[in-house]
């Protein structure tokens, strides 16, 4: 196959030709037979196109691309076209445009796209992880890392845009959700990587092209993104209540003295801009697959390299200006991770913290509770590995309670149904008691999949908040420079097809967030899941 062709008449501030370099670059590097082998520096490939790009050389792009893609009558038959999945049809549907892809070339990608690789593709391939759940995930290690590569060359800048946007567009579980945003991303982000001009500013792009994806598994940051945020934390919690800033709690070890704050302020001002300005200004770098998370992720929304946080306060019907001195992180408070996992209430409720709750402990735990009217299963943080033991005495028969799919390695672009997940165990002496979930916006990932189990409990019922909407294993990504980012490996639906990523698991009874309740330190969605018991218990 013919790599190299000379490249010219292509202007350096064409973005379409570049993105057309980025989709086709991707689909032969993920779909071509022969690239699937491995015996191709595909990235080389790649960086002596892009500067032929931008040399303004004249070749027609068209006629270097046929010559990549070569006799696509080569290519592997996995299956009848006929039968190509849904994500991989969207990704055809890119090379229809007649503005980028000449049609003949059209045909071409979209048959190596439809026709498959083989099992064993070099840049698709997966490996089975050794985290706690056996799951076959997309596999990275056949990437290289160009650790020279901390601020590199344009081309180099620009690869670390094709290798991303490309391992999301054909290895992504949920890319086929995303609809036409995930190629406005890539239009959208060649400007910003062709324009990286400094160290920051590229450390910056990355951040903001992970942060496009909404998945709150990714997430980015160096050292040098860390010091243009601000490395000084102020000195209090917050947290928002639809898109207001309250002051929630003290962030100090051994301490208790808010000074001149209070639990429940509103801060509308932070060292002279409007809390929405700021927040406006770094939503690009903030991960979030919902709203709800985007604003629970902006811990160093008020962050700074200045000593002192200066902001205007509202408290009642007062309005006061405040000077607080930030903290670095090593003197913030850590969560104590020591505390009893259960209690009681009134004998006849229980309630066990499953952060606090360790696997040994599943089943003295639940005889403690043999004998309740309702356990109240505490998932708004995050859980350690009990699931399925949980499962055992609350799930009175072996029951479906989801299904994963994985990148198809066939066809890269199509997912596959890789397992179909039950818990429960056929048991006459199973808790007939009420089965009462408690989530929130922090509810997410592991705590999302035991979320899903326990509502297969016969009087199950879930009270708080939408939950995170982040479910899957988390698979690292590496990108040139030695960087690394994480995404979601593996999709996560309920048994009918139902998928909870970006929008979270909706609760039965939803109990929004309140100025006061964190103004008094109410717990309200416990309070309202105790409630609930009193009022349904027979």
């Amino acid at each position: 196959m013919l790599l190299f062709c000379p490249y010219t008449g292509i202007g350096q501030n064409n973005t379409a030709d570049i993105e057309s370099l980025i989709r086709v670059w991707g689909a032969v590097k993920y779909c071509h037979p022969d690239i699937a082998k491995g015996d191709t520096d595909w990235d080389n490939v790649f960086l002596t196109h892009y500067a032929w790009i931008m040399q303004e050389k004249g070749q027609n792009t068209d006629s270097v691309y046929h010559s990549w893609l070569g006799d696509s009558s080569k290519a592997i038959r996995n299956g009848n076209p006929e039968d190509i999945c849904t994500e991989a049809e969207i990704i055809v549907r890119q090379f229809s445009d007649t503005n980028h892809f000449h049609p003949a070339l059209a045909r071409q990608l979209s048959k190596i796209i439809t026709d498959g690789v083989p099992a064993d593709s070099w840049y698709a391939h997966t490996a089975r992880s050794k985290k706690t759940t056996p799951a076959y995930t997309p596999c990275f290690d056949h990437e290289h890392v160009y650790t020279d590569s901390v601020f590199p060359s344009p081309p180099m800048r620009m690869l670390t845009l094709a290798r991303y946007w490309n391992t999301i567009e054909y290895l992504y579980p949920y890319r086929h959700m995303m609809g036409v945003r995930w190629d406005s991303v890539l239009k959208s982000m060649i400007p910003i990587f062709a324009g990286a001009n400094d160290t920051l500013s590229y450390h910056l792009a990355i951040n903001e092209l992970i942060a496009s994806l909404h998945d709150n598994h990714s997430y980015f940051n160096t050292a040098v993104t860390i010091s243009h945020f601000g490395k000084l934390f102020p000195p209090f919690q917050f947290r928002f209540v639809n898109d207001t800033m309250v002051v929630a709690g003290w962030r100090q070890k051994d301490s208790t003295d808010y000074g001149i704050l209070k639990a429940g302020d509103i801060i509308t001002e932070a060292d002279g801009q409007s809390i929405n300005e700021r927040m406006q200004s770094r939503i690009p770098y903030i991960t979030g697959s919902s709203p709800a998370t985007l604003r629970r992720n902006s811990y160093m929304l008020l962050n700074s390299k200045d000593t002192l946080l200066s902001m205007t306060v509202h408290r009642g019907d007062s309005t006061f200006p405040a000077v607080i001195a930030r903290v670095p992180y090593s003197s913030i408070a850590i969560q104590d991770k020591h505390k009893e996992p259960y209690r009681r209430y009134n004998d006849s409720i229980g309630y066990i913290d499953l952060s606090q709750l360790q696997s040994r402990k599943v089943k003295p735990t639940l005889r403690r509770m043999k004998h309740t009217s309702a356990i109240i299963f505490d998932l708004r943080r995050y859980p350690n590995w009990t699931v399925y033991k949980l499962a055992k005495y609350l799930v009175p028969r072996h029951t479906t309670f989801c299904r994963f799919t994985i990148a198809d390695k066939k066809h890269p672009g199509c997912m596959k149904t890789y397992a179909t997940m039950r818990c429960g165990k056929r048991r006459h002496n199973y808790y007939r008691g009420q089965v009462v979930i408690l989530t929130d916006e922090y509810t997410q990932s592991r705590a999302e999949f035991t979320v899903m189990a326990l509502q297969k409990a016969p009087k199950s019922i879930t009270i708080g908040r939408a939950t995170a909407g982040t479910d899957g294993n988390v698979w690292e990504i590496v990108l040139p420079g030695g960087f690394r980012t994480w995404m979601t490996g593996l999709g996560v639906y309920y048994p009918d097809g139902k998928c909870t990523q970006f929008s979270g698991i909706q609760p039965d009874i939803e109990v929004p967030a309140t100025i006061a309740a964190i103004a008094t330190g109410k717990d309200i969605i416990l309070e309202r899941a105790l409630e609930y018991v009193r009022n349904n218990s027979h």
